[in-house]
């Protein structure tokens, strides 16, 4: 169930990552606060 939310988080926030794929997306937010917090602000 947490794994299809963060898919949807991920989908939602894609839309301002142009170009970037899920996993390069995913990748992203493990290593960057600043890009996790984009992806958290979107969803809520």
């Amino acid at each position: 169930m947490v794994r299809h939310m963060v898919l949807n988080m991920l989908n939602t926030a894609k839309k301002q990552f142009k170009g970037v794929s899920l996993k390069a997306l995913r990748k992203t937010a493990g290593w960057n606060d600043a890009a996790l917090q984009r992806i958290l602000q979107n969803s809520f």
